[in-house]
């Protein structure tokens, strides 16, 4: 069944038309004092257990190493430890040793916020890498609280099982993914006043502060109290937050856990969580309903974004889409203007006021990072690819024509370098990572109508998505027709964007549903999306679980590797008028997303698990669909 016309409308707004070097091993560095407060709400926390902790390298789940070692207060099973005093205040002289590039954050456990001790009390805040010489600024002062507890625990949330668990792979990319995600911490809430942000340090960031207070003031009703748990008859505040802020069935053991686990399930429980929150909560302002969701949305401007509206008006379609390179910077064709917008993983615009121009852009719609951080965009009007470099200098002899481009709906880099598009008719053209026209391309061997989506398996065949025949062809990396090809399993009907897991199965952004292909094509399921979703662009995480934008009810929609909708009712969804067109995922766990119809880019903190990035890499290193 092809789409309504009063859907197409919508839809053709938004669908119209790096080596990585490994990083050694330093030795320990002594450190210097660092000073801060701990405080439960608005008041001050006493004889709270103060640690200094590292997320681990040594693997996703294993424990993070505590880094006091002599002249602190006392030790037990976690480490060493500093009390803090009768008002909240702690120091930290320097009894501490950390490793260049080590991620570190404070930890504080039980105390006394004024109702008696409660030992049901865990507050984090991210430190942050440890730098060269140990020189955590003598200035450093951080604020302990339940904002920098909420900031850490989404902006971490890939690397974090329970507060004492913070860790990664230790490879170069999950290093930088790490280092990303606590840093991100300083977009959302002040290190040093412990109050959530209005606008991201670099001014083009909209912070969500009602909802950061929100999620506080539900920490905040277990903290203020001396923790005691029981229920379910008159259940305390404690035992409705750990009951409702479960991981699958495990309770947390305070609140600093049943952050982590909020951030892992935004949509579990979310009005008995909301009215957790007292009349005279400490924070505010806050929000005044309990929201559809409680993911965290950064929003983003500059760097010359511009909308896609003027792609309204043509007769094919193209699958506009980011991506992200090997630090974690995001990439953003502008249809509109003809430039390309680069952000930092922290969202602070790097291709200046107007974005990147040149190299014969001309209504860029996609864009794909090859394996040494070039950036080929994808140049729908006009018939061609440009090539830029990782700094955004157009390569010469950019824009690239060869091989029969035309219209190039989507494009993508496979594991030896080439790259593939997709042309807006019959045929798929192959360049060589030069810009030439690979022997024999086009290729237009396999049936295709309409091209629409693509995508590249590590064994390197070509996948794309042929919406006006409701089917899916296969390419060898040769160009030749795979047998069995074109793929109509999973009931396929006007299938988009394409992305792989970790099996080489195949999963499509399919009109109303996702659709989940064999890895070779044999079987098909479909599992539909909510009531007026349009699924359109596709991206898979390091868990496996499938993140889809859709144009029909504006919201992000993931899905578990079985197919099941885990991001509600509807979807994840902030109430906002902005129509997502493509999501992509950083090393860092964070979902981006662009939208067609204002010029900006969003960021779902810490919702997804980190994927090696960019795509090209994952392909060629068999990571597609797991953590780096």
């Amino acid at each position: 069944m092809r789409l309504p016309l009063a859907t197409t409308t919508v839809l053709s707004l938004c669908l119209a038309g790096c080596a990585v070097a490994p990083i050694a091993e330093l030795a320990p560095e002594a450190g210097i004092a660092l000073q801060g407060i701990v405080h439960g709400g608005q008041q001050p926390v006493n004889q709270a257990h103060v640690y200094l902790l590292a997320a681990s390298s040594s693997g996703y789940g294993t424990a993070s190493t505590s880094l006091l070692t002599s002249g602190t207060d006392g030790s037990d099973s976690i480490g060493g430890y500093v009390l803090s005093a009768a008002d909240g205040s702690f120091s930290i002289t320097g009894d501490y040793t950390c490793t260049l590039d080590q991620q570190v954050y404070l930890y504080a456990l039980g105390g006394n916020p004024g109702a008696g001790t409660n030992p049901a009390s865990g507050m984090m805040a991210a430190v942050g890498s440890c730098p060269s010489g140990g020189t955590f600024s003598p200035s450093a002062y951080f604020t302990i609280n339940e904002l920098s507890t909420i900031a850490l625990a989404y902006s971490a949330s890939g690397f974090a099982a329970d507060p004492l668990h913070f860790a990664s792979s230790g490879t170069a990319l999950a290093k930088i993914g790490i280092a990303n995600a606590f840093a991100n911490t300083t977009n959302l809430v002040g290190s040093a006043t412990g109050k959530a942000l209005t606008a991201t340090p670099t001014g083009n960031g909209t912070v969500p502060r009602t909802e950061l207070n929100t999620l506080a003031n539900i920490l905040a009703s277990c903290m203020n109290t001396n923790g005691t748990i029981s229920g379910p008859s008159s259940p305390t505040p404690c035992y409705t937050l750990f009951n409702n802020a479960k991981s699958g069935s495990t309770l947390p053991s305070d609140t600093a856990g049943a952050a982590i686990n909020i951030a892992h399930n935004p949509t579990a429980n979310i009005a008995t969580l909301f009215n957790l929150q007292t009349a005279t909560g400490p924070f505010s302002p806050t929000l005044s309903a309990a929201p559809n969701d409680l993911t965290l949305n950064l929003t983003f401007t500059g760097g010359g974004l511009s909308t896609s509206a003027g792609q309204a008006n043509l007769s094919s379609y193209t699958v506009n889409n980011i991506a992200i390179d090997a630090s974690g910077n995001v990439w953003k064709p502008n249809y509109g203007t003809n430039t390309l917008s680069e952000f930092s993983p922290l969202g602070a615009p790097l291709s200046g006021s107007g974005g990147f121009s040149g190299g014969g852009l001309s209504t860029p719609a996609n864009v794909a990072v090859d394996l040494t951080g070039n950036i080929w965009v994808g140049n729908y009007a006009g018939n061609s690819v440009s090539k830029f470099a990782p700094t955004g200098s157009p390569v010469s002899g950019s824009p690239f024509s060869g091989g029969g481009i035309t219209g190039p709906a989507n494009l993508t880099v496979d594991p030896s370098g080439n790259i593939w598009i997709a042309n807006s008719t019959t045929a798929i053209t192959k360049l060589t990572s030069a810009g030439t026209a690979v022997s024999g391309s086009p290729f237009a061997t396999n049936s295709v109508t309409q091209a629409i989506g693509i995508a590249i398996t590590p064994a390197g065949n070509v996948w794309v998505t042929d919406a006006f025949s409701d089917d899916t062809v296969v390419y060898t990396n040769a160009g030749a027709a795979v047998s069995g090809s074109p793929y109509t399993g999973g009931a396929q009907n006007y299938p988009y964007g394409i992305a792989f897991d970790t099996s080489a199965r195949a999963w499509l952004a399919d009109d109303s549903a996702i659709t989940r292909l064999s890895a070779t094509g044999t079987a098909g399921t479909s599992f539909n999306a909510p009531n007026g979703a349009i699924p359109t662009s596709i991206a898979i995480d390091g868990l496996g679980n499938i993140w889809v934008a859709e144009v029909g009810n504006n919201t992000i929609l993931e899905l578990n590797p079985s197919g099941t909708y885990i991001s509600g009712s509807v979807g994840f969804q902030k109430g906002e008028s902005a129509v997502p067109e493509a999501v992509a995922i950083d090393l860092s766990g964070n979902l981006w997303y662009s939208t067609c119809n204002d010029p900006t880019i969003h960021e779902l903190v810490g919702a997804a698990a980190p994927v090696a990035t960019p795509l090209a890499y994952a392909a060629k290193n068999s990571l597609l669909g797991q953590r780096p």
